[in-house]
């Protein structure tokens, strides 16, 4: 029973579906040649298909705006690197110079310092020497002179 219906099932698509196909096909075009005529016609989808292409335009003109805007602002970010490379070096100048100002700072800040112990240094071996010259000569220590 169940092959039956299935080889009945078969037959009536075979018969029927060609020309329930061709009949929606013809249908589908009567249904746009009618829309296509009904648009020339009425002014409202007139007024609607000029501004779709009013917008389209609009729309063209932002993206061109868009993509100048995005080239002026990679231009923009190039001279920003440029800039930036040309602050560096300078930058890099300074430092080494403030560098170069602080060591020579740090010497002469340490200079009198250094002078005043080797003066005091070259005095007491000068009292030494004097001492020893006056021992040398047997006339006792300068202070017993006194």
């Amino acid at each position: 029973m169940f092959r039956i219906r299935l080889i009945l099932t078969d037959s009536f698509n075979n018969t029927f579906a060609q020309p329930v196909d061709k009949i929606q096909v013809k249908s589908t075009r009567t249904n746009l040649t009618q829309v296509e005529n009904i648009r020339f016609e009425d002014p409202t989808i007139q007024r609607a298909q000029q501004n779709y292409e009013n917008e389209l335009v609009k729309h063209t003109e932002a993206a061109k705006t868009l993509q100048k805007v995005r080239s002026d602002l990679n231009d923009l970010k190039v001279q920003m690197v440029e800039l930036k490379r040309g602050i560096e070096l300078p930058r890099t100048n300074l430092t080494q110079s403030e560098e170069s100002w602080l060591n020579s700072q740090a010497r002469y800040e340490h200079e009198p310092t250094a002078v005043r112990e080797g003066k005091e240094k070259s005095a007491e071996y000068n009292d030494r020497l004097h001492e020893l010259t006056a021992l040398r000569e047997g006339k006792g220590k300068p202070a017993e002179q006194k």
